[in-house]
């Protein structure tokens, strides 16, 4: 099996633009209230009403935040500053001492994949203290990139809870989805439901960090495969580079494209042209050449639907111009979703030769 490493070229998601806090905060709080009845503290991590106005998809977009799933704002408190919460410590019985109230949404977030729209899915937040918006863009990553601890804990709850069974049992799908999140928070994050919130949701909670603490962490799940080998070739100008051969695990055709000036064939020579974007078999050995015959660098992207299981980890794409970084998301049953890769080509200056003969 290919790894996708090392083909993949991955987007800075943090100090790539600078943005006022604030005033991002603020938007929040406001975008907040739509969704929330008034009256009550607003304090979401999402709004599923307003999408953010400057959301931008690139090539590394593999899905993008579409609304809020189910779930109901409740009553909780997080520590006063980030922690690294002890996963076997047992989930408090009262309000803790000195921690910060918040009364965020608690339940799943939908997404989409960039290529085909109707291929859905739920996610759960995995870091209560940062904020995302509809229209975000967001990438495949793994458990270390996300630096987020705990997440063996939290794929058990995946697992075992809401959507992927019916557990906890005897509670509406917002309730459920709200003890889930509020579970998962505990151990990312620190977070404990409110002795004044709903009992329902506060006592489920308990019960699945119990439940997760007892069985133990499990294991990152493979990731959604998709690749071009090699990662990089070179040739001259008026040449083809490749063959880069494009595979999608699971899937049968993958979209290759890449950048205007530059096109892609199916043979060295550059007589067998392919659209650009084009959707190709699995397996396609892919030639570029430069459009114009000039030196320069390219990128040749790929793109397809493949099975991702639940567990996997997606992280902000970078790709929006006011947002250094969003909230990560964790894939919280199987599910069919894009996956992405790509591969650089380098065109060098064809050299020349004078000979003076005397």
């Amino acid at each position: 099996m290919t790894t996708r490493s090392t083909a993949r070229v991955r987007h800075p998601r943090a100090g790539r633009r600078v943005r006022s806090v604030i005033a991002s905060l603020s938007a929040l709080v406001v975008a907040a209230l739509i969704v929330m009845p008034l009256g009550q503290t607003a304090h979401a991590r999402i709004d599923d009403a307003t999408p953010i106005a400057d959301a931008e998809i690139g090539p590394n977009t593999e899905i993008q935040v579409t609304a809020l799933g189910p779930g109901a704002n409740v009553q909780g408190f997080q520590p006063p500053s980030p922690i690294t919460q002890d996963p076997l410590a047992a989930y408090p019985t009262s309000n803790p001492a000195g921690y910060s109230s918040v009364r965020p949404f608690s339940g799943t977030i939908i997404a989409s994949s960039i290529s085909d729209p109707s291929l859905t899915a739920e996610m759960y937040c995995i870091n209560l203290r940062v904020a995302t918006n509809v229209g975000i863009g967001y990438e495949s990553g793994t458990w270390e990139e996300s630096n987020v601890p705990n997440i063996g804990y939290v794929t058990y709850i995946l697992n075992n809870y809401y959507p992927t069974t019916s557990e906890p049992s005897g509670l509406s799908a917002n309730q459920q989805a709200a003890a889930v999140q509020s579970a998962i928070w505990y151990f990312t994050d620190g977070y404990v439901v409110s002795t004044a919130a709903s009992s329902t949701i506060r006592e489920a909670t308990a019960a699945i960090v119990a439940a997760a603490q007892a069985a133990g962490p499990v294991v990152e799940p493979p990731a959604p495969e998709a690749s071009i080998t090699p990662a990089s070739d070179s040739a001259a100008s008026i040449s083809s580079a490749g063959p880069f051969t494009v595979v999608a695990e699971g899937a049968t055709e993958v979209t290759v494209s890449v950048p205007s000036g530059y096109a892609m064939f199916t043979d060295a020579e550059g007589a067998e042209p392919l659209a650009n974007p084009a959707s190709v078999p699995t397996g396609t050995d892919i030639w570029v050449r430069s459009s114009s015959g000039s030196p320069g660098e390219t990128v040749l992207n790929a793109r397809a639907a493949v099975t991702v299981q639940r567990g996997q980890v997606y992280l902000y794409d970078g790709n929006t111009p006011s947002l250094d970084d969003a909230q990560r998301l964790i894939l919280a049953d199987t599910t069919e979703l894009d996956a992405v890769a790509s591969a650089t080509a380098e065109f060098f200056a064809v050299g020349s030769l004078t000979v003076s003969k005397a």
